[in-house]
């Protein structure tokens, strides 16, 4: 009797979280349908080239992340052979909502360019410069420029894709404490729908790597040679950005476009998932904070970002955490697995 009487909240938090994350997949969905129909000059040709283009999508995924795909089986093994902490009809619902959820965002900022013209650079150039008195990517090869290319590329995108994409999903199949996954659902999708999507919209801006194509003449000369000496552009890094600049310039949507700096979402998912290991697991809050300062590095030493596009995304997600746990009554907190 007492153990049934356990399993009714479990499952009823399970429901609750996933139609959570369905519901607001869906939102998001209508939203960037409409901005891609509404501000994308062939909408129906755009959407087409994302559906046409999801195999070479799915061909440059694993090209950038294929270590991570034994891992992740791995995994999934493990978890399948315990108790599900949610419902495996759910688990798999969230997933593939998850994976919608990136299309749509990939749809709403590959045709942000259509609605708002890269603008805001110089604003930020200016800002990082009036904090840093120089321009970041200089200390930045300075102090760092031993760091091997191949790290880079396997920190900046192997380690960050899987964990910060997928997060929802983790939540669902290892994480029993309903508070903690409604959280860090809410948190994942502010990054993703609010940084990257309606700010990123407000601050158009292409980040430094893109800055002289977009506006013209050499400012960033420096880098581009600091990237060249470093091997940046010969590298898997190099790759993905000149992926970002062809469908920029061709005006196409597919499954590798959308340039946008400001805020970081990279930096951004990296914090949400930083500050979900240190709550959950204490020993590594100082890792964790670690691992985001060296993303905010290497968006700034790879030329993807200007330094204050992560610190405002470091701000926003540890100022929204703060209020979400605030709101959250421990007492009231119901817990199905640790």
């Amino acid at each position: 009797m007492y153990a049934t009487q356990l399993e009714v909240p479990r499952v009823s938090m399970t429901t609750s979280n996933a139609r959570f994350y369905i519901l607001l997949t869906l939102i998001y969905g209508v939203v960037s349908v409409l901005f891609v129909l509404g501000f994308n000059p062939e909408p129906m040709v755009a959407i087409q080239g994302m559906m046409a283009s999801i195999p070479n999508g799915l061909a440059v995924f694993l090209s950038l992340t294929r270590w991570s795909i034994p891992v992740l089986a791995v995994v999934l093994v493990i978890a399948l052979r315990r108790r599900l902490v949610f419902g495996l009809a759910e688990v798999i619902s969230v997933i593939i909502f998850n994976f919608a959820f990136g299309m749509l965002f990939i749809s709403f900022k590959a045709t942000m360019p259509f609605a708002v013209s890269f603008y805001a650079d110089p604003y930020f150039v200016n800002l990082d410069l009036f904090i840093h008195r120089t321009d970041p990517f200089r200390p930045a090869y300075e102090w760092f420029s031993w760091i091997p290319v191949g790290v880079m590329k396997f920190i900046y995108t192997d380690i960050w894709f899987l964990p910060t994409f997928f997060l929802p999903v983790w939540l669902m199949i290892f994480d029993g404490d309903s508070n903690r996954v409604r959280r860090y659902m809410i948190l994942h999708a502010a990054v993703w729908i609010v940084l990257g999507s309606v700010l990123a919209l407000i601050f158009m801006s292409a980040g430094p790597v893109y800055y002289d194509v977009i506006y013209g003449g050499t400012r960033f000369a420096e880098l581009a040679r600091l990237l060249a000496n470093h091997g940046i552009p010969d590298s898997a890094i190099g790759f993905t950005q000149q992926l970002l600049l062809e469908s920029y310039q061709s005006g196409t949507l597919t499954t590798t476009s959308g340039i946008s700096a400001f805020p970081s979402v990279h930096v951004g998912m990296a914090t949400v998932v930083c500050i979900y290991l240190a709550e959950r697991f204490r020993f590594l809050a100082i890792p964790s904070a670690i691992a985001v300062a060296f993303y905010q590095l290497l968006s700034v030493q790879l030329g993807w970002h200007y330094a204050v596009d992560g610190y405002f995304s470091i701000f926003f997600v540890g100022g929204l955490w703060y209020v979400l746990k605030r709101r959250t009554n421990p007492k009231n907190s119901q817990s199905v697995a640790t």
